[in-house]
């Protein structure tokens, strides 16, 4: 009835304040019914969040008939977002009467948007992007007792990045593609300046899920670091050195199930063998690089965990890098027999580790100034090449990365400017100079050595 009377009225030019009416009316309804659920006298206890659950599946129902049943201009996305954003606020005001319930009705909801992933309801995507976005809905499942509504959240943010990485494979990126862009952007964004503990502590499972290409969402998570660090050290200072910072030596807070990731690749028990034994065996080596890869493909996820797990164990007594220690040698072994395709994005995945400052920062900025400095010219493209990309993009860039890519232009002994590859490739010096003149030097590098 609610659809029917929005339509007459919307369809002959009538107030759309009119037309919602009844939409905002059953939102009223929805919510004192699930608010009182089950409190009257004689009555059996029944939980208020099963009672939302099926009104919300039933509401979905309603919409995947709407939406088959229908032609593509006819579907009405405005009268089902509006009935699920006025049902968030509408329940937001028996906060008090609800309690603990409050929260719980929270993540009824995620579940549901989960539900009504662009996957399902594809005329429904930018109401959906709203609706996981609302001012309602974030904060209540970041503050969710126990950090239960975390994980719900990260499989919004996954299903996100997985119909993001649709819309943007073609060759050609459509208005919807790049408007829906921005607005993944601006989520991220408001996750990182509100709730950036989230991004911090998932970052691997979110870096693994961001396509291919989109370094800027990379940045974005990556520049997130816990508001209990009043201000980052600026990265331009003049003499600044990583090592003497007290915060290189905190281990970073992740969450993610590290151990579980690597169990399903099967090479857990592979990868902790190279880790704590003393000679490194060919074939783990071998097990490992083929446990990165799925159908031949990288796995980002297992690439990450990977590395990730490496940085736990190397960085447990101490941050600083050690090239001669089992965890060095085991990543210059990885990294020097892969393919092209998978050297690429392990050194992605150790670029994702350079954050904000702390104990895997220091440990994997000083491991990737080494390898640029021992290996191959070939590694080193590589190694300059996935610096100079996250670097490219657009703004925020991650503090750990802005100091290992300025320690790589003006410190003279990595001879940079001088490197037969860099004079090749004019687009790669162009931007290290750049990168040089913001951090305050007044002439070129090259000139300098």
């Amino acid at each position: 009835m609610s659809l029917d009377c929005f339509e007459r009225e919307a369809l002959t030019y009538g107030s759309l304040d009119h037309a919602y009416i009844h939409v905002d009316a059953l939102a009223k309804l929805i919510a004192a019914l699930v608010a009182y659920q089950s409190e009257g006298e004689g009555v059996l206890s029944g939980s208020k969040t099963d009672y939302l659950k099926a009104i919300l599946g039933l509401l979905v129902l309603v919409m995947n008939h709407q939406q088959t049943s229908r032609a593509v201009d006819r579907f009405n996305d405005r009268v089902f977002f509006r009935l699920m954003s006025s049902l968030l606020c509408e329940l937001s005001m028996f906060r008090a009467h609800l309690g603990d319930d409050y929260q719980d009705l929270i993540l009824v909801f995620g579940k549901a948007f989960l539900a009504l992933q662009p996957k399902f309801f594809p005329m429904f995507t930018f109401s959906w992007l709203a609706l996981i976005s609302h001012r309602m809905f974030v904060p209540e499942i970041m503050r969710s007792a126990d950090r239960k509504g975390w994980d719900i959240y990260l499989q919004l943010l996954q299903v996100l990045f997985s119909f993001l990485g649709d819309l943007v494979s073609t060759q050609e990126i459509s208005v919807h593609a790049a408007e829906f862009y921005r607005g993944v952007l601006r989520v991220l964004l408001i996750l990182q300046h509100d709730f950036p503990e989230f991004l911090t502590e998932n970052h691997m499972r979110l870096n693994s899920s961001v396509p291919a290409g989109l370094l800027q969402l990379q940045n974005v998570i990556n520049c997130a670091y816990p508001s209990s660090f009043q201000e980052l050290p600026d990265p331009f200072t003049p003499g600044l050195k990583m090592n003497r910072l007290e915060q290189v030596r905190q281990l970073p807070h992740l969450r993610g199930g590290l151990e579980d990731v690597l169990s399903e690749a099967g090479i857990d028990t592979t990868v902790e063998n190279l880790l704590q034994g003393k000679d490194i065996k060919d074939d783990d080596i071998k097990t490992v690089i083929d446990g990165i890869e799925t159908e031949g493909k990288p796995d980002a996820l297992v690439i990450n965990a990977l590395v990730l797990h490496i940085g736990n164990t190397a960085t447990a007594g101490s941050s600083v890098f050690s090239p001669s220690a089992t965890p060095s040698r085991v990543i210059e072994r990885l990294l020097h027999e892969s393919r092209h395709e998978v050297r690429y994005q392990l050194l992605s995945a150790i670029t994702n580790q350079i954050r904000y400052p702390n104990a895997h920062t220091h440990y994997f900025s000083t491991a990737l100034l080494h390898l640029f400095t021992v290996s191959s010219e070939d590694l080193q493209q590589q190694v300059a090449r996935v610096l100079v990309e996250r670097v490219m993009s657009s703004r925020p860039h991650p503090w750990g990365l802005l100091v290992t890519v300025l320690e790589l232009v003006k410190n003279n002994s990595y001879n940079i400017w001088e490197l037969g590859w860099m004079k090749a490739a004019p687009e790669v010096e162009r931007m290290m100079l750049n990168v040089a003149h913001s951090s305050g030097l007044a002439q070129s590098p090259r000139a300098m050595t």
